[in-house]
């Protein structure tokens, strides 16, 4: 294999997460260069100038390392999403007291958030590209609750609203995997925009704090950012982006 090729295809597979994917990818590619390689030289063109012609039509190494990247994914990132969980727990920590109506209220609290857990991991699991529009229903829901917790909550516990629906009780924690899997589905996309990650993250971290609720303010924001940062979206942008709120 020629330095060239061989330096083009490792620029390719720096930008792929799977190790299964870049497998698959490497071939692929190596199959493509070839054949457009063995028609140049068909054409009347040198072994090293057709090879060098074939790999340039395949475009930027980086685009198509992100392609593919998306195309054959990881199904799942257990370590984001187990460090996710530790955060969420660790942030239901300075809800607990002694007094047994906040043991209630927190137990009745958890049933929502295991709840959300699972959906979450049923649902990061399935092929988002066969399913891409739902991500924007939970959305909705989480986004319609986070609305109901601001100004319609039926429960009070020390000036934090919560929403208590029987058995269950929802407060801004039991939204964060709702808002995961939101967040896993648009960032995930080829070309995410980031207009869109703002208009959806201000207001809806806005209404976190005036639950108030300043750790799932934090949990919230730092998920997002780190999502973020995994997503497609040019770094240089999202630093200015920061730099300009700050």
């Amino acid at each position: 294999m020629s330095h060239f090729k061989e330096r083009f295809l490792a620029e390719v597979l720096q930008n792929i997460k799977s190790k299964e994917a870049k497998e698959v990818v490497y071939k692929e590619l190596n199959y493509h260069v070839k054949m457009s390689k063995a028609e140049l030289v068909a054409k009347g063109e040198s072994e090293t100038d057709a090879e060098e012609k074939a790999i340039k039509k395949m475009g930027s190494p980086t685009d198509l390392g992100i392609h593919f990247n998306k195309l054959y994914r990881p199904i799942f990132d257990w370590k984001l999403f187990g460090l996710f969980i530790l955060i969420i727990l660790m942030g239901l920590l300075p809800h607990v007291n002694v007094d047994h109506y906040s043991i209630n209220l927190l137990s009745k609290q958890l049933i929502f958030i295991v709840l959300g857990i699972i959906t979450t991991i049923i649902v990061m699991f399935i092929d988002y590209r066969k399913i891409k529009n739902i991500g924007w229903l939970f959305l909705i829901v989480a986004f319609g609750l986070l609305l109901v917790l601001n100004y319609l909550p039926n429960v009070i516990v020390n000036g934090v609203g919560y929403l208590s629906l029987g058995v269950i009780m929802i407060s801004g924690s039991s939204l964060l995997p709702l808002f995961l899997v939101f967040w896993a589905f648009y960032l995930s996309k080829e070309k995410p925009k980031l207009l869109v990650v703002l208009g959806v993250y201000l207001p809806s971290v806005f209404l976190f704090l005036r639950l108030p609720s300043f750790t799932d303010a934090f949990i919230y924001s730092v998920m997002v950012l780190a999502l973020l940062f995994c997503s497609s979206i040019s770094k240089k942008a999202i630093y200015s982006t920061i730099v300009a709120f700050l």
